[in-house]
């Protein structure tokens, strides 16, 4: 056989080293001779090229052989082609028997794929006769790499003296049927592919078909789709090995879920006592429902639909896990419920005509995701500028007897991210009272006669409802009498009014301007000239200490109080002249008023006239770091009958030591470990003002309270 256009790297050499290009015309060529068996012969070829000087024609020796036998076996076998098929022939008649002996070996007679002892080992075939036979391979035995079946053909010479003759030799390849496994699910939530590949990559060509709900179609050995559409795929695989054997296998492909994705909606916002629906967007074969919030799985539900009631202020995190047929084929999907409380201004409040009323919408728990406004009302009328948590409702400065009812309404709007909003209203109705008129008034008296101080109220509306508690100002708090009028001499006298609803105090001076003090005649009191600044939540009260007849101050006296009755409350002592007045609230007055008080020779304590009265405003300086600090704690309602709220920033921390304070700093209550939001009770206090003083570490925070019952 004549060939050309041979690969370059297998050019031979010419003996002179001139590599040689086979790259012309091939032919195949086929030369007879009649011979007579056994004897020598020897063939000479002669090559002649021409049109150039270039030697590059050559002759290729495929086979020499006569035509005595023919031997038919193929190279490989596999699934779905036919057994192997073994075939010996002769094509002369010549009188002669020939024996052959066929031999087996290689991995498939080790492995039982091939079983030797079944197959024939000697046949003879006489002039043109033929030998067939058929090899069939046990494939369940075969090794995943595929067997080896080495067959050799020997035949006895017909030249005498000479060994037999190998007449052919062949190294079959047994690969595994074609498999390219189980039956498959997969899942359109998840993006992973399908990926199907073939048990052996002997074969030649492989084309895969998709039929179904995801029609495709691939050539190659692997192949990888993603399916996009719910249903069933059959995948077919075809091989062929190049010479008509074609073999195929087939595997189902399951694919569940939805095009569409999962969705239980997005972040939602209620307020406590509503409730809301979540529910899957699609249909599914299992769904399971669970609260993540804390950290750990709780299970809610296994239904399409989960309600939800608001029944706790917090965040809850609730999780949708769907199975679609497939315990392997699941999504899930989260949306955050934040719950909060109604606003609430609490019960509706009763006070006097010159209090001033902050109502406090504030809620211990806001989402942190959230925007919260305000806007308050008076008797349905928007207030202008009104739009911070708290509303500091004016003092109303009413008639004498006049009775004012005022309705404060609050709207509070949260909004989340995800534009889901809550509207919460509330209202309180303030009834304003008349500060009662204390109809008692300084006098002078002199000597040892005896005056009637008369209490009883200007307010004729109120008057009816006053109780009167008299005290001497030198033996305060002792009672002196609880009548409207009273006989008193020289001295100082306190008297206090309670109406159902009002407190107020007074203090009236008997004096006697051309007498000296009885104790000792030629003493006289100080005359004091005082001074108030305002501070920070605090005022500095300062006065001058000049002293009279060389007698030395024992201590000074410090008194807080309300319009006309300044001294009604000793709020501290000092021995300086000076002293600091702190828990006040910045942008509303207090008055002050000071006295001194000395020893006698006889050891009695002799009190001065008062100084005078200053009226103190404690500052709002915006921007510095104990404004800022005070925003941040809220106490609700204020003013309260003995129980209130506390609420402060969460990040200041989630447990404070709460104290309770007189006006003159001094604790009157055990301190006690209080939870953010949580309520404080003081059932047993009387009625007026105190501190109340929060610890969050190393962050303190302030806050009058006001007790009216």
């Amino acid at each position: 056989m004549l060939c050309g256009n041979v690969a370059p790297l297998n050019f031979p050499v010419s003996p002179n080293g001139t590599r040689i290009a086979y790259d012309g015309l091939t032919r195949n060529l086929v030369a007879e001779a009649d011979v007579v068996p056994c004897q020598p012969y020897t063939i000479k070829l002669k090559i002649a090229d021409g049109f150039d000087g270039t030697l590059d024609s050559g002759v290729f020796i495929e086979k020499i052989q006569s035509d005595l036998l023919d031997v038919d076996v193929p190279l490989t076998s596999w699934d779905g082609c036919s057994d192997i098929t073994y075939g010996v022939s002769r094509s002369v008649v010549d009188g002669n028997t020939i024996n052959y002996t066929v031999d087996y070996s290689g991995s498939a007679t080790l492995n039982g794929v091939i079983d030797a002892t079944a197959l024939p080992t000697n046949f003879s075939i006489t002039d043109d006769g033929s030998f067939n036979f058929t090899i069939t391979p046990d494939y369940s035995l075969i090794n995943p790499n595929g067997d080896t079946l080495i067959v050799r053909l020997l035949g006895n010479s017909l030249c005498p003296g000479l060994p037999p003759i190998l007449y052919d030799s062949a190294a079959i390849i047994i690969v595994p049927p074609l498999n390219i496994g189980e039956d498959e699910v997969a899942c359109l939530n998840f993006p992973d592919p399908v990926e199907l590949f073939p048990n052996y990559n002997y074969y030649g060509t492989y084309t895969w078909t998709v039929t179904g709900a995801n029609p495709q179609t691939f050539i190659g050995q692997n192949f990888t789709y993603t399916p996009t559409a719910p249903g069933v795929d059959e995948v077919i695989l075809a091989v062929d090995n190049g010479s008509g054997c074609i073999d195929r296998d087939t595997l189902i492909v399951e694919v569940f879920g939805s095009q569409v994705p999962l969705t239980i909606g997005d972040d939602q916002i209620l307020a406590v006592g509503e409730q809301t629906v979540l529910e899957a967007n699609q249909i599914y074969t299992s769904y399971l429902w669970e609260d993540v919030s804390g950290g750990g799985n709780t299970f809610l539900t296994n239904d399409s639909v989960f309600v939800f009631d608001a029944t706790t202020p917090g965040q809850f995190d609730i999780k949708l896990t769907v199975f679609a047929g497939f315990p392997t084929c699941e999504t899930s999907d989260e949306a955050s419920i934040f719950v909060i409380n109604n606003v609430d201004l609490g019960a509706d409040l009763e006070v006097c005509s010159n209090d001033v009323v902050t109502l406090d919408a504030t809620d211990p728990f806001v989402p942190p995701i959230a925007q919260v406004s305000f806007q308050w009302f008076e008797d349905g009328v928007a207030i202008d500028g009104a739009t911070n948590v708290t509303f500091a409702a004016p003092p109303y400065v009413a008639p004498t007897d006049a009775v004012l009812v005022k309705t404060y309404r609050v709207r509070r709007t949260v909004t989340l991210t995800s534009g889901a909003q809550n509207v919460s209203e509330d209202e309180v109705v303030v009834t304003y009272y008349p500060t009662p008129v204390i109809g008692a008034n300084d006098t002078e008296l002199c000597g040892d006669d005896v005056v009637t101080l008369d209490a009883t109220l200007l307010n004729e509306n109120v008057m009816n409802y006053a109780t009167y508690v008299w005290y001497n100002a030198a033996s305060y708090p002792i009672p002196l009498s609880t009548n409207a009028a009273v006989d008193v001499q020289l001295g100082s006298y306190i008297v206090e009014v309670t109406t159902d609803v009002c407190f107020e105090a007074k203090l009236v001076n008997v004096t006697c301007p051309d007498q000296e003090l009885p104790v000792n005649a030629g003493f006289r009191p100080y005359r004091i000239s005082l001074v108030g600044t305002a501070g920070y939540n605090s005022a500095e009260l300062t006065w001058n200490p000049t002293q009279e007849d060389q007698r030395p101050v024992y201590y000074y006296e410090i008194f807080y109080g309300f319009t006309g009755s300044v001294q009604s409350v000793r709020i501290g002592t000092s021995t300086e002249p000076r002293f600091t007045v702190t828990g006040l609230l910045n942008g509303q007055s207090y008055q002050f008023a000071v006295r001194a008080v000395y020893k006698m020779n006889n050891e009695r304590e002799v009190r001065s006239d008062f100084s005078n009265t200053v009226f103190v405003t404690p500052s709002v300086i915006l921007g510095t770091d104990e404004e800022k600090l005070s925003e941040k704690l809220s106490l609700y309602p204020n003013p309260n009958q003995g129980n209130f709220t506390l609420a402060w920033a969460t990040h200041l921390g989630e447990k404070a030591e709460v104290s309770l304070l007189n006006l003159a700093g001094q604790q009157i209550a055990p301190a006690a470990t209080l939870q953010n939001g949580e309520t404080m009770s003081f059932q047993t206090l009387p009625n007026g003002l105190y501190i109340v003083v929060v610890k969050l570490g190393d962050t303190v925070l302030k806050q009058k309270v006001s007790i009216v019952r």
